[in-house]
């Protein structure tokens, strides 16, 4: 009876969930990731007026830039243009190209028909390839020179059998082209490599020094640590000093050679979902949680069925 259990879907529902209490059980790391995250809240954008412009996040780049962070990386959708204008889109891109070690979103569409939005440039793409791959309709890339500047990554997470969002797909595709995850091309341009680093192997990507596990669905877990920074926008952009664009001395101290993820936290845009622990929080914060697993040099795995078949036979044959 176990046997057979082990075998359907609702087992390994049950397993997912197990393994997210042991994560939420234990969630303080060995050491720490240098990473700072900072959470668009909702009262971010009450604060704001109900929308957070790329005016105030050229301020904050051009903070974070002084205050010499490394990759700054962006769980924000920029496919249409501002809302205050092509200037301040302007604006945004200058902050931008000053830094130049950024990461930007590529949204996802995968429906019947298609949205008005930019064609995907040609730029910052792989090959389809022998690994695993999230097939999609298409990519929505970002407005102007956004996506331009730095690298590209996509959005997109895995759902297990329990419902949460427990896995990255490593590289996404569409019409022939694939974009690596958010935390993958961090890890890239973190390190100064190319997109041409990433050799596409079956059942795995191979980096330089790293090699990345993916499931034949093209999925790869990520663990769940406390293991950086959270902030929201207001407490980093509040410590902006306005006259000369630099954070003060002590927040500074905390963002000096740490990398940079920024995105959204707000259930009202559905930025928030269950993650791998089974509680919801912001997504940016899985992105996040994956680019610290390639920064330790210990991405994740799922064991093989037959490994959980075998395990829970043992315990079977124990108890009985």
């Amino acid at each position: 009876l176990v046997g057979l259990f082990s075998a359907t879907d609702v087992f390994w529902s049950f397993e997912e969930r197990a393994i997210g209490i042991a994560m939420g059980l234990n969630p303080t790391p060995k050491k720490f990731c240098d990473l700072n995250v900072i959470e668009f809240t909702g009262d971010d954008y009450q604060h704001f007026g109900g929308r957070i412009s790329r005016e105030q996040s050229a301020v904050l780049v051009d903070a974070l830039s002084k205050a010499g962070v490394g990759v700054i990386g962006f769980d924000i959708s920029y496919s249409v243009p501002d809302y205050k204008g092509p200037a301040v889109d302007a604006r945004f891109e200058q902050a931008l190209a000053n830094h130049r070690r950024i990461v930007t979103g590529v949204s996802v569409y995968d429906g019947a028909s298609d949205p008005a939005a930019a064609a995907f440039p040609s730029q910052w793409t792989l090959p389809s390839g022998p690994t695993p791959a999230l097939k999609v309709q298409r990519f929505v890339a970002p407005v102007g020179r956004i996506g331009d500047i730095g690298g590209l990554g996509a959005f997109s997470l895995g759902e297990g059998g329990s419902g949460v969002l427990r896995t990255v797909y490593p590289l996404v595709e569409a019409n022939g082209q694939r974009v690596p995850t958010l935390g993958l091309a961090m890890w890239l341009i973190a390190h100064d490599l190319p997109l041409s680093a990433i050799e596409q192997q079956p059942r795995r990507l191979r980096l330089p020094g790293l090699d990345v596990p993916v499931s034949p669905t093209g999925e790869t877990p990520y663990a769940w640590k406390e293991r950086f920074r959270r902030w929201t926008l207001l407490q980093v952009y509040d410590r902006i000093d306005p006259a000369t664009g630099t954070l003060d001395d002590e927040v500074a101290r905390l963002f000096w050679g740490k990398h940079v993820f920024i995105g959204s936290a707000w259930d009202a845009v559905a930025d928030t979902g269950p993650v791998a622990t089974g509680v919801n929080r912001p997504l940016v914060e899985a992105h996040a949680q994956f680019f610290c697993d390639l920064l330790d040099g210990r991405p994740m795995r799922d064991a093989s069925r037959w490994l959980g078949l075998f395990t829970s036979l043992l315990a079977g044959l124990l108890l009985s």
